[in-house]
């Protein structure tokens, strides 16, 4: 009894900083239960922040590299899942924002200067408006924690020195 108590505090928070999460300890996890379980707390609680941190990409970039079919097709197989609940988060009212926080090479490596480890592609969905479709710009990685405290009204510190992107 202790033990699976102790796992649903690991795996389900509640406290003042975190109201509703889900959280996980395998990097194998299937993405496709955590955007299902992202959509489950949307549907429940309708928060004003949702933040989605998949490892599945990293996994199989670790396990397999860069230029792999596994790669490639779980990439694929996470957009289709997302393509799913983006609608639906559109409908609700949220601004979504979709990047990674490294990108992978073929060595199964993410550290590093090179263009594919530090360049990772960045989607902003914004509801009822209407999309640039890719632009090809380049934004610094530091843009995206003002850009995220811009959507939610809350004041950027001075410390962020890059310009939010909305």
């Amino acid at each position: 009894m202790w033990k699976k108590t102790l796992a649903l505090r690991v795996r389900y928070q509640n406290t003042t900083l975190i109201q509703h999460g889900r959280f996980y300890t395998q990097d194998d996890y299937p993405d496709i239960e955590l955007f299902a379980t992202t959509a489950l707390l949307a549907r429940k609680f309708s928060p004003d922040y949702l933040l989605i941190h998949p490892m599945g990409m990293d996994y199989m970039g670790e396990k397999y590299g860069a230029d792999s079919s596994e790669y490639r097709n779980h990439a694929i197989r996470q957009d289709m899942c997302l393509s799913i609940h983006i609608v639906e988060w559109m409908e609700r009212g949220y601004n979504i924002l979709i990047t990674g926080d490294h990108g992978m090479n073929a060595d199964r490596l993410h550290g590093g200067t090179t263009p594919e480890v530090r360049e990772v592609p960045l989607y902003l969905i914004r509801p009822n408006r209407a999309g640039k479709g890719d632009t090809q710009e380049v934004i610094s990685q530091l843009q995206i924690a003002p850009t995220i405290c811009k959507l939610l009204d809350v004041t950027i510190p001075e410390t962020m020195k890059q310009a939010a992107i909305v």
